[in-house]
């Protein structure tokens, strides 16, 4: 339950596949949760997602059918930006594009109210690069959630160097309210998760380039030796291999072109042949089509 009496309304902006989930989870801690998207369908497609993981919930009785009725409630939508503005935090979620993030961010320091902090969930630039052409930047912060929001037991606070203490002690209590284990971070281009990530995926991409193992092999040895549900190339394309690339080629970027960070050759070619993983049935993997 929300216990917190300084934070009753949060805002996400972005309802992809990061943006749904997490509006979800805010929704059923308690929450008033405002969702923001000037597109109307997309909207209403993200409320039925979210209708249908609460379906299964119940059915799996982790929820009442009263407690999802009740959590849907608390979800309103909003196709003006400017109607966030009274949220306590305002999330956004978009693409990790930075040009695009910093547009949002600079939007929502000017509508909302001062006491409002604002969140970027970037996890490939630094949170300093998001919020530059905000003009109150001392409120605010990164939260930089893993992939799988669902999963993940922890969740880095990435201040600025100007961002007030009270403003991240209000995050800090919030990822606390949403059953995560805040953990405290400086500010640098990709978040410490997704940088492990990315150091995972490009090792075992040199691996199989220079043709020490399949990507089967790689991923048997790894899920069965390791004990993890996913090896490498499985989990890239259940994510998009274009996606991966993008995260790939920016982290080199933001890491100034370092030989150590070199993205593959081999997914450049596959994403620019459209292989991009489950989303359209071939990857490092073939899917039939009732898997995508």
């Amino acid at each position: 339950m929300n216990t917190d009496k300084l934070i009753k309304t949060v805002a996400v902006i972005g309802i992809g596949h990061k943006g749904t989930v997490l509006i979800r989870l805010i929704a059923t801690k308690g929450f008033d949760v405002v969702i923001y998207d000037v597109n109307e369908t997309l909207l209403r497609r993200s409320i039925e997602l979210i209708k249908n993981d609460l379906r299964k919930a119940v059915q799996q009785r982790i929820f009442s059918h009263e407690e999802i009725t009740k959590t849907l409630e608390r979800i309103k939508t909003k196709t003006h930006l400017p109607d966030t503005g009274n949220c306590d935090i305002i999330i956004e979620t978009v693409p990790d594009d930075i040009k695009i993030k910093k547009d949002i961010l600079k939007h929502l320091d000017i509508n909302a109210k001062n006491s409002s902090l604002l969140v970027t969930t970037t996890s490939l630039y630094t949170v300093s690069s998001v919020a530059s052409y905000a003009k109150n930047t001392e409120r605010i912060v990164g939260l930089r959630f893993p992939h799988s929001i669902d999963n993940a037991r922890c969740v880095e606070v990435t201040p600025t160097l100007q961002t007030k203490e009270v403003m991240v002690a209000k995050a800090f209590t919030f990822v606390q309210s949403l059953g995560k284990i805040p953990i405290l971070t400086n500010d640098s281009p990709t978040s410490i998760a997704e940088s492990a990530n990315l150091a995972w995926y490009r090792e075992a991409l040199y691996i199989a380039e220079e043709g020490v193992a399949t990507f089967e092999q790689i991923d048997r040895l790894v899920t069965m030796n390791l004990a993890i549900p996913q090896g490498p190339f499985q989990q890239m394309d259940i994510r998009g291999l274009d996606q991966i690339h993008h995260a790939l080629t920016t982290h080199y970027q933001q890491r100034f072109y370092n030989p150590r960070f070199v993205p593959s050759s081999l997914l450049q070619q596959m994403v620019d042949l459209g292989l991009h993983g489950t989303k359209t049935g071939r990857g490092f993997f073939t899917y039939p089509r009732e898997a995508r």
